[in-house]
């Protein structure tokens, strides 16, 4: 029997979110380790030991953790830079995340002339965050189009270079 004060603890800790089990970890010394993912949003977490032989169990007092969206970035490329009047052009809008590895961004991509404050198009993000958008009906001149990635639950919006779409005769 170890006296009172020595050793360490063994076993695992068990992580809440409020009620709700996220997971477990296996102590190593006196510390346990847990990696996941929560939600965008304002968490309370806790940590519960559950005891052994040597050592009763505890709780801990709950940590406000606050979930913030995700960055994106979103590229904009044109399938040409000039083209005659009444052809088509598509571009093309990626939205990328700037944390790698936390999910997929969903959601809609609008395309504006923004020389105009026109809207050429809304089309739905795709699982690869990629959006593509068809054009033939811009007028002559040199356009100034944009890709405005709105943003989700998850991940906040942002907004592409601009590219100058020149239509000639």
């Amino acid at each position: 029997m170890q006296s009172p004060g020595t050793g360490n603890p063994t076993g695992n800790v068990t992580f809440y979110d409020g009620p709700k089990s996220i997971g477990t970890g296996s102590l190593s010394g006196d510390t346990a380790v847990l990696n996941c993912f929560l939600s965008t949003g304002s968490h309370s977490i806790t940590a519960k030991y559950s005891g052994d032989n040597n050592f009763d169990g505890s709780t801990s007092a709950a940590v406000n953790q606050t979930v913030d969206k995700a960055g994106t970035t979103t590229i904009l490329t044109s399938s040409a830079k000039s083209i005659k009047s009444g052809s088509q052009v598509t571009f093309t809008a990626k939205v990328s995340v700037t944390a790698p590895g936390i999910g997929n961004p969903s959601g809609t991509v609008t395309f504006k002339d923004s020389s105009t404050n026109k809207t050429l198009g809304t089309v739905v993000v795709n699982s690869y965050g990629q959006v593509v958008c068809s054009i033939s009906s811009l007028s002559l001149t040199t356009h100034s189009i944009i890709a405005v990635y709105g943003g989700d639950g998850n991940f906040d919006g942002s907004t592409s270079n601009a590219i100058n779409q020149v239509i000639t005769k």
